[in-house]
């Protein structure tokens, strides 16, 4: 690994880096395909990619399709233990309870890495696929990174062209509902881990489970400066990049968005485990 300050919580190298995964048997494949395009970008190796699974059956359809990989149990974190989740094993689709509860478990695992591990954090979900590795351009921000956490861009596409390769300054956002939970990027300082934990804390503030990303934008305007959107051009939400009969909203105004200096593509915006896959297929971003 390279030099890590542990003074700043600053990581000074792409090495540092942790990219992290959280999945139940329904998403396996995908979070699969999501692995294995981070190691085709040259990424590998258990102190490296960590995919915090449900179970053991979970585990099991992972090992199989990607190895070079650390697999952990959600059950063995004492955090997620005490939230007592029911999470169901099969994929469910965004918005639902189920769905909610699984990605409020990423967050126990972030937290648990930047407290214990003291690693930089690069989180993704599955539908997530890797053209570079990020991990270089991240370093890149510092100094601002050490203080605010990294998100996507979630802004739909049928904005103003000439804002897709805009950096926001820290706290800044073109829209109140712009902050992606799904490819976040964590460092190990304290108001990282406990943003971390905010979060948790808003998505169990209800009777119901609140969205993660709905508590990380409410959250990004209680603390606005905590929080800065990477650039779109190089890490484009679905909306920019696929057709419109895979999104689902269709009144999105098709855009001509070049994606070939991009970090990742983000297969959101699309409803449905059959559609996200159809859509990678198409984009020639299936790996499997």
């Amino acid at each position: 690994m390279g030099v890590f300050d542990l003074f700043s919580g600053t990581a000074r190298s792409p090495e540092d880096y942790v990219f992290l995964w959280v999945t139940n048997e329904g998403a396996a494949e995908i979070t699969a395909n999501s692995i294995l395009s981070l190691q085709r970008a040259g990424v590998s190796g258990p102190e490296h990619i960590i995919v915090a699974v449900l179970d053991e059956a979970t585990a099991d359809v992972i090992g199989r399709l990607v190895g070079d990989i650390e697999i952990v149990l959600l059950p063995d974190f004492a955090g997620w233990r005490e939230l007592a989740l029911d999470v169901d094993r099969e994929y469910r689709e965004f918005g639902t309870q189920s769905f909610r509860k699984i990605c409020l478990s990423r967050y126990v695992v972030i937290e648990d890495i930047l407290k214990n591990r003291r690693r930089p954090v690069v989180c993704a979900d599955g539908d997530i696929v890797f053209l570079r590795n990020p991990a270089e351009y991240l370093c890149s921000l510092q100094p601002a990174f050490r203080k605010h956490v990294l998100t996507q861009n979630d802004r739909r596409a049928d904005h103003q062209s000439d804002e897709w390769g805009r950096q926001y300054t820290p706290g800044k956002r073109p829209g109140n509902s712009v902050v992606c939970s799904g490819f976040t990027a964590w460092q190990p300082v304290a108001h990282h881990w406990n943003l971390a934990r905010e979060v948790i804390r808003m998505q169990l503030a209800q009777t119901e489970v609140m969205c993660d990303q709905d508590a990380f934008n409410a959250l990004s305007r209680e603390y606005s400066r905590s929080i800065m959107l990477l650039r779109q051009d190089l890490f484009p939400n679905g909306s920019l990049v696929f057709r419109e009969e895979f999104l689902a909203r269709k009144n999105i105004e098709p855009r001509e968005f070049d994606w070939s200096d991009a970090y990742i593509v983000h297969a959101n915006w699309i409803l449905g485990m059959d559609a996200k896959v159809r859509a990678l297929k198409e984009a020639g971003l299936w790996l499997l």
